[in-house]
């Protein structure tokens, strides 16, 4: 049916973490392609990978939520595998006080 809610938050995660657009937009495509509405509550960046938090349809079935939770779960695990800037491997995991992800061009001390 559709993905609603907090698409806002999508727009801005995107413009920010640019590495995580093409993951964020496969994301949305698929959710967008399920039977039932899906509503993203919440999108942010925690211990430098991606975090979706997501409703469904309280009419959804239970396999469609096994479908939703699979999907983000996915989307969550291989943003930790991505350069935050540009999307390539990532070779070093960046220190300080924020952790982030970055492939060999893109991690500067």
């Amino acid at each position: 049916m559709a993905l609603i809610g907090n698409t806002h938050q999508i727009d801005l995660m995107r413009n920010d973490a640019t590495g995580w657009r093409g993951l964020l937009d496969g994301l949305v495509h698929v959710l967008g392609e399920l039977e039932y509405d899906v509503t993203i509550s919440q999108v942010k960046e925690k211990y430098g990978g991606l975090r979706i938090y997501a409703t469904n349809d309280p009419n959804a079935s239970e396999q469609h939520v096994r479908a939703v939770t699979s999907w983000i779960e996915a989307a969550e695990d291989a943003s930790f595998l991505l350069c935050y800037v540009c999307g390539a491997g990532v070779t070093h995991v960046g220190s300080g006080s924020w952790t982030r992800f970055f492939c060999a061009e893109h991690d500067t001390p």
